[in-house]
């Protein structure tokens, strides 16, 4: 029989080839990463979503306590309010028919960029100034360059008071101004309203708010009541997002809307599919599939805020001020007036 010799060479030869991965094995180990890779990344996202959510509740509580220090320096006057702060933006009328008599012209007064604006006031009474775009104008319209500079400064240098989620692009609106990111936060406008004519209010609407003026001492509990929302102003249903920069913009402006309640706001579209995520824009905190939960956080006049789903947003309560009257059924959405039958028929009185 043949003697056969194994050098070492030959046995360092075998044990390489008994040592590597077979095609097989490879795959396996790919297949296990991809399945593990899958199973984090939602987690991963999740977790990332939780803490932009927290974020944006921090920045927005920040500026839920400036209304309550603002409003103690002013006579308990909420600012964003045409009859408020905004008030040297409004046109001269000397004719009780419009809803007022001003004989001074429209004035930017370094502060309020339009007559609905709650966040210059807060600013400033912060000691926050944007960069060179605060003087007033010396004659009228001589300030809209710095008015238009500051607005950009709300949207695009303002980062502390953004909500990290908020990657919203405005498109331009009859030449006003150019695009940029849309502006995070919004106020009721049942809050910062009167019930005279447009311009310190908003039109008609079936609601008797006792001869409400926008004063803390008139809103009523501070806790339930919403100073701060998120959304995304003005949306239409396909998710195209538009910003009115006008002085004295109707029905809120850019910066105030009904809230979610009413069913053809343009703040919170409550739409969402595949095409149309307009309702995501706004509650922007549930995930980023289209049909994932819409969240959003909600800033009330004694500085604490909530998460909110869409649908627990469009509670009347939180809205209007306390004492008002629906003298009938609220224009609102279906699932609202299920939930809500009483608050949402004619003749309920907002607690």
């Amino acid at each position: 029989m043949q003697n056969v010799s194994h050098t070492s060479a030959d046995r360092c030869s075998r044990k390489v080839v008994r040592e590597a991965f077979t095609l097989i094995e490879l795959l396996v180990v790919i297949a296990i990463i991809a399945l593990l890779v899958s199973i984090l990344l939602p987690a991963l996202s999740g977790a990332r979503d939780a803490a932009r959510t927290v974020v944006c509740q921090s920045n927005t509580r920040s500026l839920g306590l400036l209304f309550q220090t603002y409003a103690n320096e002013q006579k308990e006057w909420i600012p964003g309010s045409p009859s408020t702060s905004g008030y040297s933006l409004l046109p001269p009328s000397a004719s009780a028919a419009a809803g007022y008599i001003k004989l001074t012209p429209s004035t930017y007064n370094g502060v309020a960029v339009q007559t609905w604006d709650w966040l210059g006031p807060l600013m400033a009474h912060s000691g926050r100034t944007g960069p060179n775009n605060d003087a007033p104008e010396i004659a009228p319209g001589t300030g809209e360059v710095a008015r238009k500079l500051r607005y950009d400064w709300y949207r695009d240098v303002l980062a502390e008071k953004q909500c990290p989620s908020n990657t919203i692009k405005n498109a331009e609106y009859q030449n006003q101004h150019t695009p940029g990111r849309m502006l995070p936060y919004y106020m009721s406008t049942q809050m910062i309203s009167t019930e005279n004519p447009i311009p310190f209010g908003t039109g008609s609407w079936p609601e008797d708010r006792r001869g409400y003026k926008p004063s803390i001492a008139r809103i009523g509990n501070p806790s339930k009541k919403a100073a701060l929302y998120e959304g995304s102003r003005f949306t239409d249903a396909s998710g195209v997002v538009t910003y009115d920069i006008a002085r004295a913009a109707n029905y809120g402006g850019s910066f105030a809307d009904t809230g979610p309640w009413f069913v053809t706001n343009r703040s919170l579209v409550r739409l969402t599919t595949n095409r149309s995520p307009a309702k995501k824009y706004a509650f922007r905190h549930g995930g980023s599939k289209a049909n994932s939960q819409a969240t959003g956080n909600i800033i009330f006049f004694d500085g604490h805020g909530e998460t909110l789903t869409d649908i627990e947003a469009t509670n009347p309560d939180i809205w209007f001020p306390t004492g008002t009257i629906f003298t009938a059924a609220l224009d609102t959405w279906a699932d609202t007036r299920a939930r809500w039958q009483s608050k949402t028929a004619a003749g309920y009185r907002v607690p």
